[in-house]
């Protein structure tokens, strides 16, 4: 069994972009939240297949 740590900060632009002032927001955060999304789906889809070939081998 694997286990994937997916680890987000809270605030992504602070950590990624440490020049940009302060008082401009984010570019966008629903971008982010896809990327995350996709992320998730990835690795689960990544999980199931590691499972899937487990199951098989026996």
């Amino acid at each position: 069994m694997f286990y994937f740590p997916v680890v987000f900060s809270e605030n992504p632009s602070e950590s990624h972009y440490p020049n940009r002032s302060k008082r401009q927001p984010p570019l966008n955060h629903q971008s982010e939240e896809r990327k995350r999304k996709r992320l998730h789906l990835y690795f689960g889809a990544l999980v199931a297949r590691e499972i899937n070939r487990a199951e098989l081998r026996r």
